[in-house]
């Protein structure tokens, strides 16, 4: 299991990727959306929480650019994006091939980011009468 040290670097790393990604890639992120429902499908059940993260995230997303639920803060949806953006990416820290631990540097970008932005995450379930409780331990 990772320790403090590594969560930490963890966590700065992506924190910094939130403070340089651009509105234009984080309107991109919103085509993605039946990649990232197709992918999601391969996620086994050790890790169904990034999965509830993952469709969260991009209903977020989507909410914010078409004005539906404007209130979250540009870098909570920023830090939504890069989770997307590195569930996607082939090249990540550990290959989602790999059987049994594909998806674990994926689920600790999941939750770094969602624990980052509770407040917020909470606010817009409240708003959408959505259950949050899958999305968090």
């Amino acid at each position: 299991m990772a320790g403090n040290g590594e969560l930490n670097k963890l966590h700065n790393l992506v924190h910094d990727r939130a403070k340089i990604i651009s509105i234009k890639d984080i309107k991109n992120v919103q085509d993605f959306r039946s990649n990232v429902e197709a992918k999601s499908d391969d996620i086994t059940v050790n890790y169904a929480r990034l999965k509830d993260q993952l469709l969260l995230a991009v209903n977020v997303i989507d909410d914010y650019f078409s004005g539906a639920c404007n209130e979250i803060p540009l870098y909570s949806i920023s830090l939504l994006s890069v989770l997307v953006m590195y569930f996607l990416d082939d090249n990540d820290l550990i290959p989602d091939s790999t059987h049994g631990i594909g998806y674990l540097d994926d689920f600790m970008v999941g939750e770094t980011v969602f624990e980052s932005i509770r407040d917020d995450l909470e606010e817009y379930c409240e708003v959408k009468k959505i259950d949050l409780s899958k999305c968090y331990p």
